[in-house]
């Protein structure tokens, strides 16, 4: 099982800027809710609305 930790919803253009590439990626995680996050390892986002990004970090719960 895992905890997910959301960031608030970021511009792509500043990830971008700072040399964010959005086809780079280690796999897919689909959760429970049917969200479906891009991941490089542990870490991963989700595309939110208008351009915006929500960062994610899945942390292993015992």
């Amino acid at each position: 099982m895992f905890q997910v930790y959301r960031s608030s919803p970021i511009s792509i253009d500043i990830l971008k800027a700072r040399g964010f590439d959005k086809n780079f990626h280690t796999h897919t995680f689909n959760a429970p809710s049917g969200d479906r996050y891009v991941m490089v390892y542990e870490v991963g986002y989700k595309m939110s609305f208008d351009g915006q990004v929500q960062i994610i970090e899945l942390e292993a719960v015992a």
